[in-house]
């Protein structure tokens, strides 16, 4: 609820995470850029897992550090 096209979302309290789906059409590299204002003064922490639709191939997991 509340994404854009371009998958922008606002979190609210209820709200821990967002699922986006993105459509690889071959294999390549490719970057990931996430970008996250904090309007806490405190430091945030949170986990990005990319899973694959095929259950053969492993999925991949980074932890990220916001500041404030």
């Amino acid at each position: 609820p509340g994404y854009s096209w371009r998958g922008y979302a606002i979190f609210s309290d209820n709200q821990n995470e967002i699922l986006y789906d993105v459509i690889i059409e071959r294999p390549s590299l490719y970057r990931l850029i996430m970008h996250y204002r904090n309007p806490h003064e405190y430091t945030l922490s949170g986990m990005v897992v990319v899973t694959p639709e095929n259950p053969s191939y492993m999925s991949q997991v980074f932890g990220v550090v916001i500041g404030t």
